[in-house]
């Protein structure tokens, strides 16, 4: 079994892999996680770690290692993936681990990730198993967000299924303003990589991922794959294999 460690600003995400299966997962606040580990490893027979971490929780790797070799993964690791990012040492880890998420559940075809969190991030992966960039906005929440604190008198408000294409009022005009921009965002690059790439397989990746992959509309578009997975873990678990793999390889 293999642990994989994900450690973001606000949660630490924990999942345990048997094969290429997730068999067990744990979310955390980083106050709690440290006092789980002793747990996991007696639940659990695992073998070897790998830990993303993109917050600035210090000890997370060390502790880890004390139980079983444990793979840091940082711009340095070797991944099975080509990257093209003009500026690959500030590419965030998670876009890496997606990508790579991407590329293993479907091989040898166009990718485009959907990643809505606090960000969203729109990644192109090519069907020669390249990473070649993408683009990256504010996510629902954070927009939300900022209508308020960076207005006067704009009530903050959240997520709803009830939106529409004309608002009625104050609340009705910031919901709407900011799920259907989402979405109209979401749509336009779905459209234009759709055109350039008619055979591209769509993901969608994030917490806001079910409710933005269920209200996107694609225009009739030919997307002959639209597929909701954790890309992350999934990455993460693959370049721990391919590490291991090249650890092993005998020259």
């Amino acid at each position: 079994m293999q642990l994989i460690v994900d450690v973001g600003n606000s949660y630490i995400k924990v999942y345990v892999f048997e094969n290429t299966e997730i068999i067990a997962s744990y979310c955390y606040v980083p106050a709690d996680f440290f006092g789980a580990v002793p747990q996991i490893f007696s639940t659990h027979s695992i073998s070897c770690a790998i830990v993303s971490n993109v917050s600035n929780l210090q000890n997370v790797h060390q502790t880890i290692e004390r139980y079983v070799p444990t793979l840091n993964f940082s711009h340095q690791t070797p991944i099975p993936l080509a990257n093209n990012y003009g500026t690959p040492h500030t590419l965030g880890l998670d876009r890496i681990a997606a990508a790579v998420g991407a590329e293993t559940l479907q091989p040898h075809c166009h990718k485009l990730i959907i990643d809505a969190g606090t960000a969203i991030t729109i990644d192109y992966v090519s069907d020669c198993a390249a990473f070649e960039g993408g683009n990256i906005s504010p996510g629902i929440e954070t927009r939300f967000r900022a209508l308020h604190e960076c207005t006067g008198k704009l009530p903050k408000l959240s997520q709803t299924e009830n939106f529409s294409l004309t608002g009625k009022n104050t609340n009705e005009a910031i919901q709407n303003g900011v799920i259907q921009g989402v979405l109209f965002e979401i749509q336009s690059y779905i459209q234009a990589y759709a055109e350039k790439f008619p055979s591209i397989s769509v993901f969608f990746t994030g917490g806001d991922a079910n409710f933005l992959g269920k209200n996107v509309n694609f225009f009739g578009k030919n997307i002959k794959n639209c597929i909701f997975a954790n890309l992350i873990a999934i990455g993460l678990q693959r370049i721990l294999e391919y590490n291991n793999q090249c650890a092993n390889t005998t020259i």
